[in-house]
C-alpha cells in the first residue's frame, strides 16, 4: 500500500499550520488555531491517534473565535519518534505537556481528553492547576484498571506477539474503525493515521502505551514507572456531587480531585450532532 505524506494535508480534511516546539530533547508538533488571546481548548489525543483526531473541532470552534491546540504525543503524529520502547510512559508524556503549557503559557484552558489524554491531560492538570479552568472527558479513564482486559489487548502485553502484533502489524491502527460507533471505513481518515506509522521501527508507543496500562492484578505484567499522582487512586466508577461522569469511566476519588481544581463534565454520548468524538469514535 502508498504511503501517504504526514506532511500533507490529507486532502484538505487537516489543512492547519504545523507548528513545533522541543521538550527536553524531543520535538513536538502541534496546531495553534483561532485567536491568541481567546480562551484556550486544549485537545488531547489517545492511543493511536493523532492531532488529526480533532481536525473538525478545531476547525469549527477556531471559526466561531476559539483558540484551539492540539498536540501530538511524543511518538505519534508528526512529533519525534524516539526508537526506546521505555522512552513511552505515562510521566515522560505528563512532563512533555506541562512543557507544552509553559511555552505557549496557555490560561483559561478548557481540557477537552480522549483515550489517554485523559491520565496525561489530568496529570499535567494536577501539576498546573492555576491554568485550567474546566475539563471535557470523552471515553478516558485515570486509574488502575482491573485485572481483566479483552483478549485483543492482553495480546499486545505478551512479549514477541505484541511486537508482531502492533510493529509489524501495525494492528492499533488497523483496528480504529472496529472500535467506531459507524464501523464505517473513511480511506482518508485511514491514510493519515497510518501516515506515523510507515514500518516496523516506526511503531513503538503504540505497543508502549498497550504495556504502560496499569492493572490492579497482582502479577500482572504492569510496566510501573514510578510515582504518580492519579496512579494510586482506586475506586468503584461512581458519580459524586458536581462531577459529569455520564458514560467516561473515572471513579469519584479521581473525578473529585480533579473537579476541586476545574468544573469537569463529559461528552454527550446519546445521540445527535456533536462536535467532540463520541464514545468509542476515534474519527
Amino acid at each position: 500500500m502508498e504511503s501517504v505524506a504526514l506532511d500533507g494535508d490529507f486532502e484538505g480534511t487537516f489543512p492547519f499550520e504545523a507548528r513545533y516546539l522541543t521538550a527536553g530533547d524531543v520535538r513536538l508538533h502541534y496546531v495553534d488555531e483561532g485567536p491568541a488571546d481567546a480562551p484556550a481548548l486544549l485537545f488531547v489525543h489517545g492511543n493511536p491517534t493523532w492531532s488529526y483526531l480533532w481536525r473538525r473541532p478545531v476547525a469549527e470552534l477556531s471559526a466561531k473565535g476559539r483558540r484551539c491546540v492540539a498536540f501530538d504525543h511524543m511518538g505519534f503524529g508528526r512529533s519525534d519518534k524516539p526508537p526506546q520502547l521505555g522512552r513511552y510512559h505515562l510521566d515522560a508524556h505528563v512532563g512533555n505537556l506541562v512543557s507544552l503549557l509553559d511555552q505557549l503559557d496557555l490560561r483559561d484552558i478548557l481540557l477537552v481528553v480522549h483515550d489517554w489524554g485523559g491520565p496525561i491531560g489530568f496529570g499535567a492538570l494536577l501539576e498546573r492547576r492555576e491554568r485550567f479552568r474546566a475539563a471535557l472527558v470523552t471515553n478516558s479513564w485515570a486509574w488502575e484498571l482491573p485485572s481483566f482486559l479483552p483478549p485483543f489487548l492482553r495480546e499486545f502485553r505478551t512479549d514477541g506477539l505484541g511486537e508482531i502484533l502492533a510493529l509489524a502489524g501495525n494492528m492499533m491502527v488497523e483496528s480504529i474503525p472496529g472500535g467506531m460507533a459507524s464501523r464505517r471505513v473513511d480511506q482518508r481518515m485511514m491514510e493519515a493515521y497510518r501516515a506515523p506509522f510507515p514500518d516496523y521501527w516506526s511503531c513503538p508507543v503504540p505497543l508502549a502505551f498497550q504495556r504502560d496500562i496499569p492493572l490492579s492484578e497482582r502479577g500482572s505484567q504492569r510496566r510501573d514507572h514510578g510515582p504518580h499522582p492519579l496512579r494510586p487512586e482506586r475506586a468503584r466508577p461512581a458519580a459524586g456531587p458536581g462531577v459529569g461522569h455520564a458514560r467516561s469511566d473515572l471513579p469519584a476519588r479521581v473525578l473529585r480531585r480533579v473537579a476541586r481544581a476545574v468544573p469537569l463534565g463529559a461528552a454527550d454520548h446519546s445521540g445527535g450532532r456533536r462536535a467532540l468524538p463520541a464514545r468509542g469514535q476515534p474519527d
